[in-house]
């Protein structure tokens, strides 16, 4: 007997609950996840938490707190959903293993290429591979996309087909944003009055200006703001945070920081320059952003005195041939 689909209403030729159609779709929308994942730090965080927001007298912490919880929904939608496949079908998740350690060199060249398969079976390297593992929004996305013919014949496909697709959308309009402009944090103009607690209101509108500009202005209040100084700020209120280094590289660049690559910061790691002060969950070094914009300073005034010498010594050889004629 044929049934409508859940999802669209159209009329099931099988005996599923939701439509191919559909599940084409959600297919769709789950490797949209896949490819998003990635720009979810650089759209919700401008470095990390910077400080700690809170009553209106305290400087807010320069990121989008909002945009924060969007994302955490949505990684736990597509995780959860994952985890409810696998145990329903007695199925493993993927897993990404973080190496660390010295390794041989099948293993430390594989997982650069693919991260989630074992990359030697060498029992030395397995004893030095970190315990740990993560499953990452991506990785549960694009497992899900093979589960979708699956999913679409259980009776809760349609709360999971709804629930997928709308987490795709979220993160969709999460890191789609306005690529020409920057983020140039949280307004704070006093605004008149005072709360429970005495202290000023203040303007909490977010900022963001377009490349080149010299002001930034509050579509709030009105108020306008030099952008050199303001982009100053956010790298002063950063200096305390740590990050790892593709976040530290996409942050700064950001922020008007020209020539920084994840690269260089781990360069200058592995020549003694910068030393780690932690890690992140998935396993990265951290870094603290002052100590990089510290060496960043030192590299760039040994640049320029190197550049100055060159000038000098260019100038002393015109000027005894200039002597000489």
């Amino acid at each position: 007997m044929t049934t409508d689909c859940e999802q669209c209403s159209r009329p099931l030729p099988d005996q599923a609950y939701v439509c191919s159609t559909c599940a084409g779709l959600l297919r769709v929308d789950l490797l949209r996840i896949v490819d998003l994942a990635g720009e979810v730090e650089t759209a919700i965080v401008k470095l990390t938490r910077y400080g700690s927001g809170g009553r209106s007298g305290e400087r807010p912490v320069p990121f989008d707190e909002k945009a924060v919880e969007r994302a955490a929904m949505v990684g736990n939608t597509v995780a959860t959903w994952a985890r409810h496949v696998a145990e329903s079908r007695g199925r493993r998740l993927p897993e990404w293993t973080r190496v660390q350690g010295p390794l041989c060199r099948l293993g430390m060249a594989l997982p650069l290429l693919d991260r989630s398969r074992p990359s030697c079976a060498h029992g030395s390297c397995a004893d030095i591979r970190r315990r740990g593992r993560a499953i990452g929004v991506a990785l549960a996305a694009d497992w899900l996309v093979e589960q979708v013919e699956w999913l679409r014949h259980q009776p809760e496909a349609a709360e999971a087909f709804g629930e997928l697709r709308d987490a795709s959308r979220d993160l969709q309009r999460l890191v789609d944003r306005p690529v020409s402009r920057w983020y140039a944090g949280p307004c704070w103009e006093p605004i008149g009055g005072v709360d429970e607690d005495g202290e000023q209101l203040r303007c909490q509108t977010v900022l963001t200006a377009a490349p080149g500009a010299t002001k930034v202005r509050c579509r709030e209040c009105g108020t306008e703001y030099d952008a050199k100084a303001r982009k100053q700020w956010l790298l002063d209120e950063a200096r305390g945070a740590l990050v790892h280094a593709e976040l530290m590289a996409r942050a700064l660049t950001a922020l008007g920081i020209e020539d920084v690559t994840a690269a260089r910061v781990r360069g200058m790691a592995r020549h003694g320059r910068l030393m780690a002060k932690g890690s992140n969950a998935a396993g990265d070094p951290t870094y603290r952003v002052g100590d990089v914009l510290d060496v960043i300073e030192e590299q760039e005034a040994a640049e320029r005195a190197r550049v100055a010498r060159r000038e000098a010594k260019a100038q002393r050889r015109a000027d005894r041939t200039a002597g000489a004629a």
